[in-house]
């Protein structure tokens, strides 16, 4: 299985204080007491790293496909954070949540390939049979985190339009996708130390979740 992109988010109770700060001056100059920001998010890309940031009102987010390992990333994202907490403190975090999505590639044309999600994971009926393409979603609630699978067959094409945002050589034709995301829904105080036990969890169960998926596409177990 290869690593193809990492996201964390995180979103918070209230608006950055640069938020604040420019909505005073809109509405003072402006002369409209009422006067919002509006949502638009300011978007960094750092293209030699694969690396794009999104910094919205009340939310940040970091976008990876330039790195080799899910460690390499969490390395990145904590360090990312850290250093926009030391600009400018975080309000209270409400949720936070990791993503990875990773590829499995297989030598067998895409009909096939979605053949065999269909075995693994579906009931034969009618509907099932008729598909030409499929995706496979779980959610797992477990207290304050919920644990997302979202699954199918791919191509190359569609991997590159849809869900990363630079070039990728070397990807096969055809591969099984697999997006996992690993969500906490309770409020903490933005500290270094926390994200990275948060992240540790995440990662964890992300590549011990993604190795059980494709060994049980493969037939390995159940």
């Amino acid at each position: 299985m290869e690593l193809v992109k990492t996201v964390l988010r995180l979103s918070l109770s209230a608006a950055f204080n640069p938020w604040f700060e420019m909505r005073s001056m809109i509405r003072e100059l402006g002369e409209e007491p009422k006067a919002e920001i509006q949502e638009a998010a300011v978007i960094m890309d750092l293209k030699e790293k694969k690396q794009r940031l999104a910094l919205h009102v009340r939310a940040i987010e970091l976008e990876q496909e330039g790195v080799s390992s899910i460690e390499e990333s969490t390395a990145v994202a904590l360090d990312k954070m850290a250093q926009g907490n030391k600009v400018s403190k975080f309000p209270e975090v409400k949720t936070v949540w990791h993503e990875a999505r990773y590829i499995e590639p297989y030598a067998l044309p895409f009909h096939e390939i979605l053949i065999l999600v269909k075995n693994r994971f579906l009931r034969a009926s009618e509907l099932a049979d008729a598909s030409t393409d499929v995706g496979i979603i779980f959610d797992q609630a477990e207290g304050d985190i919920v644990k997302h699978y979202q699954f199918g067959p791919m191509t190359k094409e569609q991997l590159l339009s849809v869900f990363l945002n630079w070039p990728k050589d070397g990807l096969p034709d055809n591969f099984i996708f697999l997006s996992l995301k690993y969500e906490q829904n309770k409020a903490f105080t933005f500290e270094r130390e926390y994200l990275k036990k948060f992240l540790e969890a995440a990662n964890e169960w992300e590549v011990n979740q993604a190795q059980w998926v494709f060994s049980y596409l493969r037939g390995e177990g159940d």
